[in-house]
């Protein structure tokens, strides 16, 4: 967070790649983010279906006073919504989890958030992830769909194959 984030523009910028080996159960997406723009954008998504457009990927969106964690097609759709603290231009930590019994988010520390639907379907083989946009539902970077660009800065991001336990 000190001159070593990804700055994003909200036009254009994104980072894709390959997540094949990326998880498909169980996991925690952990992330610093600072953003002073009240606009929607994909901050990060991975996988897709080989059959479908809907269905098997996992994405992370903000749009205005939320962020969520969903599938394509508003599937499974973990919405936190907030007062416009996303949008201070200071930095925050946040965290989605999904295990057996449900998902959950966590903002600077404090779990805010959760249901009972664990994500564990997302196709990874031969699909990418993108930073800063969403994949298509396919699997494919970059979608700028009605989700967008994400503007603003990421640093120190994680994912684990794992549901970290609250306390971590």
């Amino acid at each position: 967070k000190f001159d070593q984030a990804i700055q994003f523009d909200g036009v254009g910028n994104f980072a894709r790649g390959d997540c094949s080996n990326f998880p498909t159960g169980e996991r925690t997406i952990a992330f610093w983010y600072s953003s002073d723009f009240s606009t929607s954008g994909g901050i990060f998504g991975y996988g897709g279906s080989n059959s479908t457009t809907c269905m098997a990927s996992f994405l992370i969106l903000m749009n205005h006073n939320s962020i969520s964690s969903a599938r394509h097609c508003d599937s499974n759709t973990l919405t936190y919504q907030n007062n416009g603290t996303f949008f201070s231009g200071s930095w925050h930590h946040a965290a989605v989890l999904t295990r057996n019994n449900g998902t959950c988010w966590f903002f600077d520390g404090e779990q805010k958030i959760c249901n009972s639907i664990y994500i564990n379907n997302t196709e990874v083989s031969d699909k990418d992830f993108g930073f800063g946009i969403v994949p298509t539902g396919l699997g494919y970077v970059p979608f700028p769909d009605a989700n967008g660009y994400f503007q603003g800065m990421l640093d120190e991001f994680y994912i684990y194959s794992r549901a970290l336990l609250d306390a971590e």
